[in-house]
């Protein structure tokens, strides 16, 4: 990972991890074929089908916690100033990564994360903490192409 700003950021974490898969693994990204595949995920499923005869390719992001608040690049300013929200939010999804994590147990486990709790309710202090999803949702939505919805046990889930 990359200590400037500009390849500090998440997005373009995922996009030199990508064009390193690419040339490892001879992938033409002007493929059609390829193209269509328009998620991280989604390409990194497409790697493993097509470069891994369906065999599982690990990548291990260890240094993604160490991403400073002002070079994320991905996320909007209101959501952005809460440091601890945005990286504990990263965390859970890279801990379930590949089981995935439902939108309910998000909610469930930032609710019991003190810190992220403590970190929202500076001012204000509801007569009970539970985490307000409406900032997940921000996250969300800034994140969608780089999360994926699946199917696991019945249950929609959420992974990178």
């Amino acid at each position: 990972m990359g200590t400037s700003k500009p390849s500090s950021t998440i997005a373009s974490v995922f996009k030199s991890v990508e064009q390193q898969l690419e040339s490892i693994f001879k992938i033409n990204p002007h493929d059609e074929e390829y193209k269509k595949e328009y998620s991280f995920r989604k390409k990194l499923n497409y790697i493993s089908k097509r470069c891994l005869k369906n065999n599982r390719l690990i990548i291990l992001l260890d240094s993604i916690d160490q991403l400073s608040k002002e070079n994320y690049g991905i996320i909007e300013k209101e959501v952005f100033d809460n440091e601890i929200l945005f990286k504990h939010c990263l965390f859970y999804l890279t801990l379930f990564e590949y089981r995935g994590i439902s939108e309910n147990e998000l909610e469930d486990i930032l609710s019991l994360d003190d810190k992220v709790l403590t970190s929202i309710f500076i001012k204000h202090h509801p007569p009970v903490r539970r985490f307000p999803m409406g900032l997940w949702y921000r996250i969300k939505y800034e994140l969608k192409d780089y999360i994926t919805h699946k199917m696991t046990d019945d249950i929609s889930v959420i992974a990178w």
